[in-house]
């Protein structure tokens, strides 16, 4: 329940109940009321009443708001795991995208969906923006930060693509699929609230950013590892207050 909505359910009813008390002890114990102070309680007692109505009143409207805020949350949250889980794919598409383009002779041919393939939903995102709206702040937080990340990296992935046609871009892919590993450790981060409703932590756990077990070995996982360690050295560890710092700039491959 809200505190301003205890507030002011028990603040004005409070001043009423006691004034009302207090006239009342007044006329059991048969004290002597002067006409004044009988003329002037009146105006208070109305006054009490006025301002009382008026808190239930406004008390109700924020109840009301509050539950349907309530009721969209819950909605959202029950969608929430299956707009994760294509985020989870969405990511996964980018990360391998970042891993092969790296100067294709003919772009167009081998990567001709690579836009509707990064592409989130818009169910997807109906459910996401539903959820920062309504839920606590270290969960929009973490949301808002992913889709402020995504929008930069989609791009950049995008504009990768373009540049290939122009020269050798070998020396970016490593930075790129780095960055979209991120968003996949940011997404998985996310998961244990959707299911059980618990606020994410503030700080991602370092083992969710790592190169995937069957690269681990390659010399392409071992670059990866290199970069994956700078880019989490770079946010501060991954905290909230890092990730929301200048987006990294790729840099060349280790």
């Amino acid at each position: 329940m809200l505190k301003w909505f205890e507030f002011l359910k028990n603040f004005p009813f409070g001043i009423f109940v006691g004034f009302i008390s207090a006239m009342t002890l007044f006329w059991l114990f048969g004290a002597d009321i002067s006409e004044d102070l009988t003329r002037y309680g009146t105006y208070v007692l109305t006054a009490m009443a006025s301002l009382l109505a008026s808190a239930v009143a406004f008390a109700t409207a924020i109840w009301n708001t509050e539950r349907q805020r309530d009721a969209r949350l819950k909605v959202a949250r029950a969608n929430l795991p299956l707009a994760l889980s294509h985020l989870i794919e969405v990511c996964s598409r980018g990360y391998e995208y970042a891993k092969e383009l790296q100067g294709w002779d003919d772009v167009e041919t081998n990567f001709p969906n690579l836009r509707d393939d990064i592409r989130i939903s818009e169910d997807a995102l109906d459910t996401i923006n539903d959820v920062i709206e309504n839920s606590d702040d270290t969960t929009a937080d973490w949301l808002s930060i992913f889709l402020a990340h995504y929008q930069v990296f989609s791009s950049r992935l995008d504009g990768r693509r373009d540049e290939a046609f122009l020269h050798d871009i070998r020396y970016h892919f490593i930075s790129d699929a780095a960055d979209w590993r991120l968003l996949t450790a940011i997404v998985n981060h996310l998961f244990d609230y959707s299911r059980t409703g618990t606020t994410p932590a503030t700080k991602i756990d370092k083992t969710t950013f790592s190169v995937p077990l069957l690269e681990r070995h390659t010399e392409t996982g071992k670059q990866l590892a290199k970069q994956i360690e700078r880019v989490f050295d770079y946010y501060e560890g991954l905290t909230i207050s890092g990730l929301r710092k200048k987006f990294k700039e790729p840099s060349a491959s280790p």
